[in-house]
């Protein structure tokens, strides 16, 4: 118990050293830390977000083994949001928690709707909609394979899916 108390204590410790720099900076926005449960607003105006690890095998500290820190450093989303530069168009994330209501929506304005995680019905759910979003022009894969080609085995089979088109547009009803 005490080596894990250690190794959390460490890798707090350095997510407030990294934070403390980034401060300084004045360059970065938001932090997200595998340390943190929420993000970490750091200024109004940086052009960066920093995602970290602050120790990767924090675990390991006790036993002197190999640690590291691992970073991903992306310029500010200023861009995309202003459909400027290698982003054209506007792009923004849209979720309305309703499978019908995300569908309805992708064919009004374009884009996929997605449900990675694989909890919605086959037969009820993913055949239904996906017959709709070809029907439109669009595809409504698992991620992998065409939904409307895939026999299902259970009655209550679950698989993910993904609702749209690979260029954002799906022919309006």
């Amino acid at each position: 118990m005490e080596r894990v108390i250690n190794s959390t204590r460490h890798a707090s410790l350095q997510n407030e050293i990294i934070l403390s720099s980034l401060q300084k900076s004045g360059k970065v926005v938001v932090m997200a830390s595998k340390e943190n449960d929420a993000l970490t607003r750091i200024s109004d105006d940086g052009p960066y977000v920093v995602v970290t690890d602050p120790i990767d095998g924090s675990r390991n500290i006790d036993t002197s083994s190999p640690t590291c820190k691992n970073f991903g450093l992306r310029q500010y989303i200023d861009i995309v949001r202003q459909g400027k530069g290698r982003y054209p168009k506007k792009y923004s994330a849209r979720y309305i928690c309703s499978l019908v209501a995300d569908l309805h929506r992708t064919l009004l304005y374009g884009g996929v709707a997605m449900n990675p995680r694989d909890h919605l019905r086959v037969v009820y759910e993913t055949n239904p909609l996906s017959f709709i979003v070809e029907q439109a022009g669009g595809r409504g894969p698992d991620g992998k394979n065409r939904i409307l080609s895939l026999q299902p085995v259970k009655l209550h089979q679950r698989l993910p899916l993904f609702m749209g088109s690979l260029d954002g547009r799906v022919r309006k009803l």
